[in-house]
């Protein structure tokens, strides 16, 4: 995908490599409409993510600030974390996720209606999927 629009129901892919035990991995998403210079004006997303290892688990702590008034368009959420072994589980605020054989299929063609994740073994990633009419702040990983 080059901008934006170009496919608004593609998801973000977010690609996560944890940091080292006590540390934290922290990145953010700068999203503007890409056709204007709103962005001079400060009209935009910032979309934060946080990833703190200890020796339990992964912690992921995810935020949007939307600014004057940037009209966000509502995307899925592809978190793809490259670890050393499997999760035990994934968690959320609302409780446990379900593991699948495939949380999220590149082909777009494979829309889930709820959080999920899924382990890639042969690739060490462990595929987490929030669908866009869902927020998820938080997401425990258990080793």
């Amino acid at each position: 995908m080059q901008f934006i629009k170009q496919n608004p129901r593609y998801p973000l892919i977010l690609h996560v490599y944890p940091a080292s035990v006590n540390k934290k991995a922290t990145f953010s998403v700068y999203e503007d409409d890409g056709e204007s210079n709103d962005y001079k004006r400060n009209i935009f997303a910032e979309r934060q993510l946080v990833c703190s290892t200890t020796r339990e688990a992964y912690a992921i702590n995810y935020s949007l600030k939307v600014s004057n008034g940037y009209e966000l368009t509502p995307r899925e959420l592809v978190y793809q974390l490259y670890l050393d072994k499997a999760p035990h589980s994934v968690i959320t605020q609302d409780g446990k996720m379900k593991k699948v054989k495939e949380a999220w299929n590149p082909s777009g063609k494979h829309f889930a209606k709820r959080v999920q994740w899924s382990w890639d073994k042969a690739a060490h990633v462990c595929t987490i999927y929030v669908p866009a009419n869902q927020t998820v702040a938080h997401i425990t990983i258990e080793k």
